[in-house]
């Protein structure tokens, strides 16, 4: 195989991989979501599930993870790489936020919804994003990638908003439980930001 083709190959396995670890995000948010409008213990169990599946997906992941071995060369391959720790960070902190939800009895309510759907929204575009990059859209991934920062911003500024409310809970412990929460939830719409950031570089460095 030439140099080139090699390069195309290894481009190619990069974002399959991604593409695989993106959409069990997006199947992780989504999850995560529905936990957060109607708590419960099976919709928790189907949010641990779908971690174990970005777990499974996530470069580096052992000799079953998708991107285990990810091909490429230089730039392209880190920034590949960078995007999946923070995939990976995005949906462990998610999930946390569900499991603590329930572990300390946290009445999820309005204020979580507005912080965890848009996170959602942000993890199906981040998925849009990788996928029409795969394709070859670049200019219709940077489309997505504009819409999914603005979106993690958004739930950012929800969870940012319900921890600083929850600070006038009377009771500290309970103050306490709905920080921890909202601090998971803004923790991982950070992280689907800085994935959006690394994918942006990476649609640029295809266009070089």
């Amino acid at each position: 195989m030439t140099e080139q083709g090699e390069r195309i190959s290894g481009g190619d396995s990069l974002r399959s991989g991604l593409l695989k670890q993106a959409r069990a995000f997006a199947s992780l948010a989504g999850a995560a979501a529905r936990f957060f409008a109607e708590p419960s213990q099976a919709r928790a169990g189907v949010v641990r599930e779908r971690l174990r599946s970005c777990r499974s997906a996530a470069f580096g992941a052992g000799a079953g993870g998708a991107g285990a071995r990810p091909g490429g060369a230089g730039a392209g391959r880190e920034d590949a790489i960078r995007v999946s720790r923070h995939l990976s960070e995005a949906a462990f902190q998610a999930a946390k936020a569900v499991e603590e939800c329930l572990l300390f009895g946290v009445n999820a309510g309005r204020p979580m919804a507005a912080a965890v759907e848009p996170l959602r929204d942000a993890a199906k575009s981040l998925d849009d994003s990788v996928r029409t990059l795969r394709k070859g859209g670049k200019e219709r991934c940077v489309d997505f990638l504009v819409s999914a920062k603005r979106q993690a911003q958004q739930a950012a500024r929800a969870a940012d908003a319900g921890a600083a409310e929850a600070l006038e809970i009377p009771n500290t412990v309970e103050s306490i439980k709905f920080r921890e929460t909202f601090s998971r939830l803004s923790r991982a719409a950070d992280e689907a930001h800085q994935a959006a950031d690394r994918l942006g570089e990476m649609a640029a460095a295809d266009n070089d």
